[in-house]
C-alpha cells in the first residue's frame, strides 16, 4: 500500500469478485455475495485485512484425470496438452521483498519459456487467494501486469 498506492477498496474488490464466483457454484462453501463496504466493515483480522479479506479455514479438492487422447475420446472427455510444468523453491531470506515473490516470478518465466507462451496467451487464470493482497501479488508475479499494478 505504501509503495504502490494499493487501497483497501482495491483489495476488498478481490473478495467481492471471488464471492460472486462462489455464489454461482453450487458446491462452494459460501454462496453469498458481498459488497466492498461489507468486506471493509467485517471484523479486522490483521490491518488492513478484514475477515472477508481472508479465506476460510476449510478443505478443498480438485482432480484432473490424465489419460491418452484415444481414451479421452471414448469417455467423452476432452484432450488437453500440458505445455509446461515447473517446480521452483525460494529461500528464507529475512531481507526479501514481501511485495514480490521472486520464486513465483522465476517459475512463471520458466513455464512460459518451456511452453513457448506468455501471459498474454492465457485465457483463464486461477490463483490461490488466501488473502486478497496475495491474489493481487500473484497477478504481478505471473506477469499478468507490471509490479505494482496488480490492484488496478
Amino acid at each position: 500500500m505504501e509503495r504502490y498506492g494499493t487501497t483497501r477498496e482495491q483489495m476488498a474488490q478481490v473478495s467481492v469478485k471471488n464471492h460472486v464466483h462462489g455464489a454461482l457454484n453450487p458446491y462452494a462453501q459460501f454462496q453469498k455475495k458481498f459488497t466492498v463496504e461489507e468486506v471493509l466493515n467485517s471484523p479486522m483480522i490483521a490491518d488492513p485485512l478484514t475477515l472477508y479479506s481472508c479465506c476460510p479455514n476449510s478443505d478443498g479438492a480438485a482432480a484432473l484425470v490424465l489419460c491418452s487422447k484415444e481414451k479421452a475420446k471414448k469417455v467423452n472427455g476432452r484432450a488437453i496438452r500440458i505445455a509446461a510444468s515447473v517446480l521452483a523453491t525460494g529461500t528464507y531470506d529475512n531481507q526479501r521483498d514481501i511485495t514480490n515473490w521472486e520464486v513465483e516470478i522465476r517459475a512463471a518465466q520458466q513455464a512460459y519459456k518451456m511452453a513457448s507462451l506468455g501471459p498474454r496467451d492465457l485465457d483463464v487464470v486461477e490463483v490461490h487467494d488466501a488473502f486478497t493482497i496475495c491474489e493481487i501479488l500473484h497477478y504481478e508475479g505471473l506477469g499478468l501486469c507490471p509490479l505494482g499494478e496488480g490492484a488496478a
